[in-house]
């Protein structure tokens, strides 16, 4: 679960969940996912459409840098979408990400830009998890959906990705400012960060989005003393600083 503490000066000396009628205390130190060393996967979804390839110089750039910024324990996956959603490569190495991202021939008349989203959610969900691993999505495309059969609705996967464990990302190429507003809120909803790039504008993007990821605070507890028969359990998170309660939230798990 990700809880959101902006604008937080203090120093956190308690971090406490609590999970059916029990109270856990935080058994790792909290700490920026690169100082723990949290795996980070990224899962690059490119827009495979055909209003794609004036880009392409920008969408490989992208890669390029977000590659070599990534720092350690980082993972790649490449993905495309146009009429379908499409894995292409898997535990990708930083450095042959940029000529994997070369072999996206960018020729699809159809762009299910919602539905690719939800698939690429699936497929996060049917992997299993290393650790505290950190999940990121980035969708570079130009936000322009043209889907036939209509899709997945928008408010529906507004919802998802506002409760789903990958964190999405945007990128967004071209003009159109409705287009790339609609995909910026859905990062914005995930949590993510939206940045409208160009080709003098998208390498530092990349950084910014390695960087913003690497600084995340992770920390765990251990909840093995708890007994439950499944299903849905609420809980609650609190984090506090000398007594002081300086956040609290709440999830379904």
């Amino acid at each position: 679960t990700y809880v959101s503490m902006e604008e937080i000066d203090q120093p956190i000396t308690k971090a406490e969940a609590k999970l059916g009628g029990r109270t856990f205390q935080a058994t790792d130190r909290l700490e920026t996912v690169r100082q723990a060393g949290t795996p980070v996967t990224w899962l690059l979804l490119v827009d495979n459409s055909n209003s794609m390839p004036a880009f392409r110089q920008e969408v490989e750039d992208f890669a390029q840098s977000l590659a070599q910024s990534g720092g350690e324990n980082t993972q790649f996956i490449l993905a495309t979408f146009g009429d379908a959603f499409a894995v292409r490569a898997e535990d990708v190495p930083p450095e042959e990400l940029p000529a994997e991202m070369e072999q996206i021939p960018f020729d699809e008349r159809v762009t299910r830009l919602h539905t690719a989203i939800g698939q690429a959610l699936d497929y996060f969900e049917e992997m299993p998890r290393e650790r505290n691993e950190l999940r990121c999505m980035v969708v570079l495309s130009d936000g322009v959906q043209y889907d036939p059969t209509g899709g997945v609705p928008y408010e529906e996967l507004l919802e998802r990705v506002s409760a789903s464990d990958v964190m999405l990302h945007s990128v967004g190429l071209g003009g159109d400012q409705k287009a790339l507003e609609s995909m910026g809120r859905l990062a914005e909803a995930s949590g993510g960060l939206h940045q409208a790039v160009d080709t003098q504008t998208v390498a530092e993007a990349a950084v910014r989005l390695a960087e913003n990821s690497g600084g995340l605070y992770v920390t765990g507890f251990d909840l093995s003393v708890l007994t439950t028969e499944g299903g849905t359990e609420q809980v609650s998170v609190a984090f506090a600083s000398d007594g002081k309660l300086i956040c609290r939230a709440e999830a379904q798990v």
